[in-house]
């Protein structure tokens, strides 16, 4: 789903304040696990695994998976992801759904016909933005989630931008999720929030990351083209359609064209015919 880029990077930046507080862990410690290659593209892992440390001493695997919107076949993804780390670690698991945008069918089980399966399901928009706002800078983000979340985007962004105890950087990813995540409810406001600072979004780690994804899309595509017509050609069209790709990701995410355009080097009109430009 398109958020997974930015979602990683935030759990990444504050898993223990984060899994602590959503999950009602009492975490001392949590270290990011790296699921190893595999030679079969077709074997999926879940989105973010982390080794958790409780304070009576005891270590659990956390298995977070992100959904914009509800999609049924997801609670048998985590399953596959759960027996998956059953048989490589002798450590429970803590299977884990965290769901963006409400949908009334969204439950914490599966039933199938010989099957029950349950798992943790945060429902941020349950949740009351009032109980997050003086929580741990890295829960801020989420906060625009949450019922009465986007009325508090103003106080949440000062607050961010006057933490001080958080590198510049790992500050600028923060803001650049909470405006990625505004988006998804409000593109007008985030756009508004990204104006303001479209110098530090530049900066962020996170567009660099997508800008790499839209590189590296179209270096795929470039070599496919090349094969047929002639790499010259084919690396040309796949710098291009990098770009293409990259301009796009962002506007899906809220960023306003302006800052789209300086990042990419494109013009309006490369991006003519695009869904996200509208």
């Amino acid at each position: 789903m398109e958020y997974d880029a930015v979602s990683k990077r935030l759990l990444r930046l504050g898993a223990k304040p984060i899994l602590s507080r959503l999950l009602g862990l009492a975490i001392s410690q949590s270290e990011e696990v790296q699921e190893s290659a595999t030679a079969t593209v077709s074997v999926r892992h879940s989105d973010s695994v982390h080794i958790v440390t409780l304070d009576d001493g005891s270590q659990r695997l956390v298995l977070v998976e992100f959904q914009t919107n509800w999609d049924p076949r997801v609670p048998l993804r985590l399953l596959e992801y759960e027996l998956r780390h059953r048989l490589r670690q002798s450590l429970p698991v803590e299977p884990v759904l965290f769901l963006y945008r409400p949908h009334p069918a969204a439950k914490d089980s599966v039933s199938e016909e010989n099957l029950t399966y349950r798992f943790r399901l945060v429902k941020f928009w349950e949740l009351e933005a009032a109980d997050f706002v003086t929580a741990d800078v890295h829960l801020l983000p989420y906060v625009v989630l949450m019922r009465g979340g986007l009325a508090r985007v103003g106080e949440i962004d000062r607050r961010n931008l006057e933490t001080a105890d958080i590198p510049n950087e790992e500050k600028w990813d923060l803001l650049t999720v909470l405006d990625i995540y505004t988006g998804m409810h409000d593109r007008k406001l985030a756009q508004a929030l990204g104006k303001k600072r479209r110098e530090l979004m530049i900066e962020s780690p996170i567009y660099r990351e997508i800008l790499e994804e839209g590189k590296s899309k179209g270096r795929v595509e470039g070599r496919a083209e090349g094969e047929a017509e002639g790499m010259r050609k084919g690396e040309a069209e796949g710098a291009r359609k990098a770009k293409l790709e990259t301009a796009r990701a962002m506007l899906a995410r809220g960023m306003d064209m302006e800052t789209v355009l300086e990042i990419t080097g494109l013009d309006r009109e490369s991006l003519e015919g695009s869904p996200e430009a509208g």
